[in-house]
């Protein structure tokens, strides 16, 4: 079995390394996205508060439709890359 088929067949895994994002960018941004959210919390009334998080959610949707995406594509993509490597 070649190593296309045995990650095809769960045979090879690689999401173990994959990890979670550690980079001081990510964080520096997630604290500051927190501390503007918070702040804003406390000077908005109820209905606003929903509002903003409602504009998160909706935000986050967003986002996770077009990283969606551009993983299918980037799969796909190399997907074939593999096969016309194979078929060579």
């Amino acid at each position: 079995m070649n190593e296309l088929e045995e990650l095809y067949n769960n045979a090879a895994s690689y999401a173990e390394d994959f990890g979670f994002n550690i980079s001081p960018e990510w964080k520096d941004l997630s604290e500051k996205i927190a501390d503007l959210t918070k702040d804003l919390s406390s000077i908005l009334d109820d209905k606003q508060r929903e509002k903003l998080k409602l504009l998160a959610d909706l935000y986050t949707r967003q986002t996770c439709l077009e990283t969606d995406r551009m993983f299918f594509y980037a799969f796909t993509s190399g997907a074939r890359l593999i096969m016309d490597i194979q078929n060579k």
